[in-house]
């Protein structure tokens, strides 16, 4: 996910949609080991490093995960450093931030007002990890030799790259900050607790790009038995913390944690997915990526010889749901139709 700005005419014009909001679903963090929000401390033992130790483990219910983060995309041009109108680019987009705010919809929680067991920037919090692939065309006016642009130039008004986006993953890992988050000694810091599989495809505004996928826990239960792989050597304690991390407010089939309700989705007949995601990012600036290596005028040293790179700040909004977004069914299948049909032309050409 990175911020190409996105050309409103031809292939675009599809997809030149405002988002439709979808079906976000109030969540909470527990921090208990049964899921029964049992204190890991055992009783309210009172303000600890900031932070109010209360009657349960859980957070205030929360819609959105937030967080800004610096993405760099790779890119792979036909014409090496010089873009052309029609060009198709393969691309890769990777970042990494902290996740240190919960928002409910109204606004961010804080822990002076909202019961959050410690979560945030002194205690305990999330990173944010990811990789995702895709194609992107370019729709310019002009060639544009990237090796004679300064750092910062973006494309005119009406230009710029237009991605599919077609796999790749979001892998959330927990962050312990100092010895008094509720979980330490229970999940180790830098254990992964959340996998986010991308569902190929976007849906664009004209001022953000919104993203969807599913939750995962192959990961951590590849063989789906209830039970994490030995291969990740956990205690049981760690086990259970990991699986009751994340839950919706409001059950489904009778169950709260996104990992439940995960393994009733994939151990039914047929399998299926029942918990989703959607991220909201901006897509401003409207960078020009630049040639990697020593190229021309102005050397690129962090992107390797024969790249094109850029690396935009990124606001992102993460949200949960069990009901799939409604605007990534149709809307996604005419993005990337009309970009195969864009390369089919252009290899006839």
């Amino acid at each position: 996910m990175n911020t190409k700005t996105f050309s409103y005419i031809g292939l675009a014009a599809a997809l030149a949609v405002a988002p439709t909001g979808g079906h976000a679903a109030l969540s909470y963090l527990d921090t208990s080991i049964d899921g029964e929000g049992v204190l890991v401390f055992g009783t309210p033992i009172g303000v600890i490093n900031g932070w109010t130790s209360d009657a349960d483990s859980k957070t205030a219910a929360f819609l959105d995960l937030n967080t800004a983060l610096n993405a760099t995309s790779v890119y792979t041009a036909p014409g090496g450093t010089t873009l052309q109108n029609g060009d198709i680019l393969s691309f890769t987009d990777t970042g990494s931030a902290t996740v240190n705010v919960l928002n409910d919809g109204a606004g961010d929680l804080a822990q002076s007002t909202s019961s959050l067991e410690g979560f945030g920037t002194t205690t305990w919090n999330l990173e944010i990890s990811y990789s995702i692939s895709g194609i992107a065309q370019a729709s310019i006016g002009a060639d544009i030799d990237t090796t004679l642009l300064a750092n910062g130039a973006t494309f005119a008004a009406g230009e710029g790259l237009l991605p599919a986006f077609q796999s790749g993953t979001i892998d959330i890992f927990y962050n312990e900050v100092s010895g008094f988050s509720p979980l330490a000694g229970v999940i180790d810091d830098g254990q992964q607790v959340l996998q986010l599989i991308l569902t190929p495809g976007a849906v664009l505004g004209a001022t953000n790009l919104e993203l969807f996928g599913t939750v995962d826990f192959s990961w951590f239960d590849a063989d789906m038995d209830g039970a994490a792989d030995a291969g990740l050597l956990l205690t049981a304690a760690e086990e259970a913390a990991i699986k009751n991390l994340f839950n919706f407010v409001s059950p489904v089939g009778g169950k709260n944690s996104y990992y439940d309700i995960w393994l009733d989705g994939v151990t039914s007949l047929p399998p299926v997915a029942n918990v989703f995601w959607d991220l909201n990012t901006n897509v401003e600036p409207n960078l020009i990526p630049l040639a990697g290596g020593n190229t021309g005028s102005l050397a690129n040293p962090g992107c390797a010889a024969g790249k094109l790179c850029r690396t935009t700040n990124l606001n992102l909004d993460v949200e949960f749901s069990p009901v799939p977004e409604p605007s990534s069914v149709a809307l996604l299948g005419l993005g990337l139709l009309g970009l195969g049909a864009s390369v089919r032309r252009k290899r006839q050409a």
